[in-house]
């Protein structure tokens, strides 16, 4: 993956992807995400392994349609949904669930929020994706 505070892709699920390089982007704020989405769809995630805090949303056309948090110092199991999330959430939330149920040196509810994103976006941060000749990403700067 090229360095770079900003990276695009073609999806090969017909979506683009935008990779910021840093935790919290001004662009995943909600009045940014807000104006974003206007007269579209958009998915936005945010990952920070070393907190074991993510996120994941969905708006369309300026408005929030649903956001769902896991954020560990608040505990392992504990997640935040707000909005109307799909029917996707919970199997994906079980299932994480049952996988917790005892743990305590492993986070599972940390893949809840993305877990879900992917299954709309088909793509993960930490996923598997062909990169092989090193142009998947095209690296991106503000206007």
């Amino acid at each position: 993956m090229p360095e770079s505070p900003f990276l695009g892709s073609d999806l090969p699920t017909g979506w683009y992807l935008l990779w910021f390089d840093e935790a919290s982007p001004a662009a995943l704020k909600p009045e940014s995400l807000r104006s974003i989405s206007s007269g579209t769809e958009l998915f936005a995630c945010q990952v920070e392994e070393h907190s074991m805090c993510s996120t994941a949303a969905h708006w369309v056309d300026g408005g929030e349609r649903w956001f769902v948090a896991h954020d560990s110092e608040d505990g392992l199991t504990s997640l935040e949904v707000i909005g109307s999330p799909p029917a996707a959430l919970e199997p994906i939330r079980a299932k994480q669930m049952a996988l917790q149920q005892g743990v305590t040196d492993v986070d599972y509810v940390f893949d809840v929020p993305l877990a879900l994103a992917e299954t709309f976006v088909g793509f993960r941060h930490d996923g598997a994706f062909d990169d092989a000749d090193g142009e998947m990403f095209t690296v991106l700067a503000p206007r």
